[in-house]
């Protein structure tokens, strides 16, 4: 894969994800983006598309984080409504940020996100 489309997927591994925990996955579904995300580190183009790789798997992984959290926090009677609030909004800002990070990799542009774009997990 060039870099173009290895940064497409990565980002829609974001979306893979956020509409397989609304298609009745449950906790699975949470899965799959990192496991798609692996997938396209290995086969697709690493050194071009390393910008959006990173941001995507940030993304991923704040999500998966948030949503573990959340999950806990749900089984405490007092907290379950924060968690669900909580809950919708992670997955709301994951999904935008999937989207945009899908129409940055179409322009081809290289751009960073706030906050989490300066994370780097592999040079």
């Amino acid at each position: 894969m060039d870099k173009k489309v290895t940064s497409i997927v990565a980002y829609a591994a974001i979306l893979a994800g956020w509409f397989g925990i609304l298609d009745g996955l449950g906790k699975l579904g949470m899965f799959i983006p990192l496991i798609i995300w692996f997938v396209v580190y290995s086969v697709g183009d690493k050194k071009g598309a390393m910008v959006h790789l990173n941001q995507s798997f940030v993304i991923i992984v704040l999500g998966l984080v948030c949503g573990l959290i959340c999950w806990v926090l749900g089984l405490i009677p007092i907290l379950d409504l924060v968690a669900k609030v909580i809950g919708i909004i992670v997955n709301v800002i994951t999904l935008v940020f999937g989207v945009w990070g899908i129409y940055l990799a179409v322009k081809g542009k290289d751009t960073k996100f706030p906050i989490i774009g300066d994370i780097v997990i592999w040079k």
